[in-house]
């Protein structure tokens, strides 16, 4: 065993990172096929509206540049957002971590935050992506400042912050981390009561200046804001908060358990093989029963979390315990700063790992090098491989997808230029050739038709026939909301050019009821007539067509 462990670290140690880093998260971004964020985002990008505009116009304009230049392709799309997410993530250590240690560490823990990030990447290039980019940017120039100061580093984290702002809005209280933090160090005596003042003020003003020049460049007067609907309420938001909170709690009491149960067994008589399997088995049950089984990853995104906010909080009482205030400085920052990306999303905590993982690999190598006694590393690693090894298999082996089938039963290709090298499952290639087939049959009969295509699994086929979504609605357009109706009521009675209207009620994956909806109702009101129905999609024509 260790001649193998000697001739890995010789021969093959640098390659494997090498491919975890920038090979592995490649590997899934052909699978799976949602109809609804990643196409909702991407119509944006080709110039055929977008809802969200106004509060992400940045990530619009660069997604919109990215598409100009290299194609509006999904796969195209999807390349940019898994660049932009290894770049995410080696930011930090680039310039944190420049001198501070050797590059086979260095690589080591990019690796493992790549297959964490991997693990619940849902390959779309929103403003979620973009966002992240620039907070990853942000965070290393404020943390920079901290550890070098100046007046220019902080400037220079205004300027991010506002970039931040620009990509996605609700993102502007990375604002609050960092206020917190020089009142932290005015409170602290680190830095006096007008210095503080002066550079908490140039922060502010360079931050909110930046960000009004952006608007001021970008966005026309006038333009509205989205309509989010009911899931993105304050009590709704709450609520998934609230949700997922618990659950995060638990699992940082879990690893807690662990660590005593691990302290417990080491002053033991117990060998540490014998350690080693206890725990390994601890692990795995938890990972089988509470982890693996909730669909799209989610909770082994809140245990990525909850393993980096322990690690947070552990290093936060221990700088605490030593009178440390600029580590302390730091990990608070480090701790706010992850639930950026969360905040105003009707996703829960969903997005709390987002802002943890591009951080992971300077807080292993302080975890690592700062509290780990030397006999206990070899523990911890065997413990972090079974972790990875779990986190591979989940995505590898389980082969989860953003709302498609698992990765072995993704075996078609649809016949269309904006899907192609995408793998789906053969209802859906079916389905989609099926409406675009359609499509083509209007457009050659009629050569001055538009199309509506209307419902929350709609947005694909907008993207895909380069529609426009013909009034502003909420992001769910349900068949039953009276509100709904209303809307669709209103546009077809101000709309001179009625367009064929297609129904799209769900994914084909099994047939739905499509009969006695208020929507229908509504549009056979207004002179159209079902003239056809597929898998779980209906056509309504206006009568003298």
């Amino acid at each position: 065993m260790d001649t193998f462990f000697l001739k890995f670290k010789k021969y093959l140690e640098y390659p494997v990172y090498i491919l975890f880093i920038f090979i592995y998260p490649f590997l899934f971004i052909r699978y799976g096929l949602d109809y609804t964020d990643g196409p909702f985002t991407y119509m944006g990008y080709s110039g055929h509206g977008f809802e969200y505009f106004n509060v992400a116009f940045l990530s619009v304009l660069i997604g919109s540049w990215w598409g100009n230049i290299f194609g509006d392709s999904i796969i195209s799309f999807r390349i940019f957002a898994t660049l932009l997410n290894i770049i995410s993530i080696i930011i930090p250590v680039f310039f944190l971590l420049r001198n501070d240690y050797i590059l086979k560490i260095k690589l080591r823990y990019l690796a493992l935050a790549v297959i964490f990030s991997t693990t619940f990447n849902s390959y779309i290039l929103n403003y979620d992506t973009i966002s992240l980019f620039f907070l990853s940017l942000t965070a290393t120039g404020f943390l920079l400042y901290l550890r070098d100061g100046g007046y220019l580093l902080l400037l220079l984290a205004g300027v991010l912050t506002a970039l931040v702002a620009s990509a996605r809005l609700p993102s502007i209280v990375v604002i609050f981390p960092v206020m917190s933090v020089l009142c932290l160090q005015i409170y602290s005596k680190k830095l006096s009561a007008r210095n503080g003042i002066v550079l908490t003020g140039c922060y502010i003003i360079t931050s909110i200046a930046v960000f009004l020049l952006l608007r001021k460049l970008f966005i026309a007067a006038g333009t509205s804001s989205p309509q989010l609907g009911a899931t993105h309420s304050v009590f709704n938001v709450l609520k998934s908060d609230l949700r997922d909170g618990i659950i995060l709690f638990e699992m940082m009491a879990v690893l807690s358990l662990l660590a005593l149960i691990y302290d417990k067994l080491r002053t033991s008589s117990l060998s540490a093989n014998y350690i080693r399997v206890i725990l390994s088995i601890i692990i795995i049950l938890y990972f089988r029963v509470r982890i693996i089984p909730p669909a799209y990853n989610w909770n082994i995104s809140l245990f990525y979390s909850a393993i980096i906010l322990w690690i947070l909080l552990v290093l936060l009482y221990d700088s605490y315990h030593k009178n440390n205030q600029d580590d302390i400085a730091v990990y608070l920052f480090c701790i706010m700063l992850g639930f950026v990306p969360a905040l105003g999303s009707d996703t829960g905590l969903l997005k709390l790992s987002t802002g943890y993982i591009f951080l992971m690999p300077i807080l292993l190598y302080k975890f690592r090098y700062i509290l780990l006694r030397k006999e206990d590393v070899i523990n911890i690693r065997l413990l972090a491989l079974l972790v990875i090894g779990l986190s591979i298999f989940n995505k590898a082996g389980l082969g989860k997808t953003y709302e498609d089938q698992p990765i072995r039963q993704l075996t078609a290709e649809v016949d269309h230029k904006k899907l192609k090298w995408i793998k789906t499952s053969r209802e859906r290639k079916d389905q989609i050739e099926s409406v675009i087939s359609k499509v083509n049959e209007l457009r050659e009969s009629d050569p001055h038709s538009n199309f509506m295509f209307y419902g929350s699994k709609a947005y694909l086929f907008t993207y895909l026939t380069d529609s426009r979504i013909p009034y502003s609605t909420p992001f769910y357009m349900t068949y039953h909301g009276k509100e709904d109706e209303q809307r669709m009521s209103n546009y077809l009675f101000e709309n001179s050019a009625k367009p064929y209207v297609f129904l799209i009620f769900d994914y084909p994956d099994k047939p739905v009821d499509m009969d006695g909806y208020l929507i229908a109702a509504s549009l056979k009101k207004h002179g159209y007539n079902l003239t056809y129905s597929g898998l779980n999609y209906q056509i309504y024509t206006i009568h003298n067509k």
